[in-house]
């Protein structure tokens, strides 16, 4: 019994790691993973009370951008979306809504080689959000603004918004356009943003309480660049 249970968990770990890429996989099975996403469940664990516990999300490991529209609208507290290496489209993110110990967060596999969010009006949008995190990205060439953090449509503000280790380049077809724009939001931390390349500021900041920027790196190219960072309309 004790050698039928060993190899049980061996099985089991070999096809965890196949899910995840982490071990050969063979041409049809290469295919099917292309076609959709990899969700892995990440359970909650029982507390003392004997009570359901509440679900902390699941990994989804995004191999086919094309799919990655489809699972942010369903983002709930804790998952995680994990980007593959590759060009993907704007993500546009609305009434998202993490907790503090469960946030919704969006990054790339491999730090060295962030996905690329390539053209468009606007590379990521946040409207509304609580408790996201953007991480490991790399976005080229938005017309209006690299980042955009706002209210939703309601008036309802986003929230402890993070980005970290964001590099934003060639931003703006006209004047006035930003790497970063965060209006009308609270508690927001730009951690190592990357701005190369705009035609207004860097990063924009308005009517915004609670804005925490660090390890920025900001680079003119001779595109017009007006401002690095512009604080304003009671910015604190």
């Amino acid at each position: 019994i004790r050698g039928r249970r060993q190899r049980g968990h061996e099985v089991l770990a070999a096809m965890l790691a196949m899910a995840i890429g982490l071990g050969p996989m063979n041409a049809a099975g290469a295919a099917g993973a292309a076609a959709q996403p990899t969700v892995i469940d990440t359970p909650a664990s029982s507390d003392e009370s004997g009570d359901e516990p509440e679900r902390t999300g699941h990994q989804h490991l995004v191999r086919e951008p094309a799919t990655l529209p489809r699972l942010l609208e369903s983002a709930m507290p804790g998952d995680e979306f994990i980007l593959w290496p590759g060009e993907y489209p704007n993500i546009v993110l609305r009434h998202a809504v993490g907790r503090a110990d469960a946030p919704i967060t969006i990054r790339g596999l491999r730090p060295e080689s962030p996905p690329r969010i390539i053209g468009g009006s606007w590379g990521i949008r946040l409207h509304g959000v609580e408790h996201v995190k953007l991480q490991d990205l790399e976005i080229i060439g938005p017309r209006i603004e690299g980042v955009e953090i706002a209210p939703a449509d309601d008036g309802r503000p986003s929230r402890n918004v993070e980005l970290r280790n964001i590099q934003i380049t060639d931003v703006g077809d006209r004047p006035g356009r930003h790497g970063v724009l965060v209006r009308q939001a609270q508690e927001i931390a730009l951690d190592r943003v990357s701005v190369e390349g705009w035609t207004g500021a860097a990063i924009e900041v308005v009517g915004t309480r609670g804005i925490r920027i660090e390890g920025a790196r900001i680079r003119g190219i001779g595109r017009g660049e007006m401002i690095g960072v512009r604080l304003r309309a009671g910015t604190r």
